[in-house]
């Protein structure tokens, strides 16, 4: 059984052993006192941190900004998920052993069943005026992600068709005219890794789609990024013909030979209103509609493609 002492720790006579299951290594916390002060240099071990240890170690978040619930909420579902992974962020402590970074991630491994642990690294000893510079710098975005893993083109278009399409379709959200999306706190947002994830299982269907609306049929008359959601959603969800759907998408787009009573034509005008401004739909009607106008072309082609070539000329030309 092997002991690991942390360096730079006075020893006193109070010792706190934290014995942690599937593993033979027990970890010894001589502490003195108030516990983890006087600490007189810079440490970083990997620590395996359970629910039991994570609430000794948040004893000492005595000076912390204000909890993120909805953080919490989410590193507990990637938690659950399998999707925590060790990526070389520290836990934080300072030179009197306050916790001064991962308060967050702590209280989720807290809530945690007893049998969870997670590896983390653990940084001691920081100066007193450290927590100042802490999350200072600019955030990951999904496009930085995607470029780690390999993945270049449309690196910034994807992981956001994908969150358009999982608050639209699955969450069933209520979308603005710009936008944006209420009552939706962060926990319920795809992850820029759960994003990636979902992009390598099916790389090929994204990729297309990704290609087709950010083309000019995909751009015209709407935000690429919905022309994405919407064409998911009927390719892969519904698993209709992606053919099909990119004639229709088309069809919208570039409105020639459509009727003045057509109700695609009808639905193309608004959605260029929406784009110059003179109108404004939510996201979630124009999906509905969309989706409407879709279904009764759909219909119709049916229809008329099971006619003579003559008889197919002379329908389409009021079909629609």
């Amino acid at each position: 059984m092997k002991f690991l002492r942390l360096k730079g720790v006075n020893v006193g006579f109070r010792a706190l052993p934290w014995i942690y299951k599937g593993t033979n290594l027990i970890i010894l916390y001589f502490l003195e006192n108030t516990a983890m002060n006087n600490i007189n240099e810079i440490t970083a071990l990997f620590e395996q941190v359970n629910p039991q240890y994570a609430k000794y170690l948040l004893q000492y978040n005595t000076n912390n900004r204000p909890i993120a619930k909805s953080s919490v909420t989410q590193y507990m579902n990637e938690m659950k998920s399998g999707n925590f992974l060790v990526n070389g962020e520290t836990i934080k402590f300072n030179k009197d052993g306050v916790l001064i970074d991962g308060q967050n991630r702590l209280l989720a491994i807290a809530q945690m069943p007893e049998d969870y642990t997670y590896s983390a690294l653990i940084v001691r000893g920081l100066p007193l005026d450290a927590f100042g510079t802490i999350d200072v710098g600019k955030p990951r975005t999904g496009s930085d992600i995607f470029k780690l893993a390999g993945h270049y083109k449309y690196s910034a278009f994807i992981p956001a068709m994908i969150r358009k399409h999982y608050l639209i379709f699955v969450l069933e959200q209520n979308v603005s005219s710009v936008g944006q999306v209420v009552g939706v706190t962060r926990d319920k947002i795809y992850t820029h890794q759960k994003c990636l994830k979902i992009y390598e299982a099916d790389k090929e269907i994204y990729d297309n789609i990704a290609l087709v609306a950010n083309t000019d049929a995909g751009r015209m008359i709407l935000a690429p990024a919905l022309t994405g959601a919407i064409l998911l959603h009927l390719i892969k969800d519904k698993g209709i013909d992606r053919d099909i759907v990119y004639e229709f998408l088309n069809t919208i787009s570039v409105g020639a030979s459509l009727s003045p009573n057509s109700g695609i034509l009808k639905f193309r005008n608004k959605l260029i209103g929406m784009r110059t401004g003179l109108r404004k739909l939510n996201e979630n009607d124009i999906v509905k509609r969309f989706i409407k106008e879709f279904e009764n072309w759909k219909i119709k082609e049916t229809i008329i493609n099971q006619q003579t070539p003559l008889i197919q000329e002379r329908m389409r030309k009021y079909a629609n």
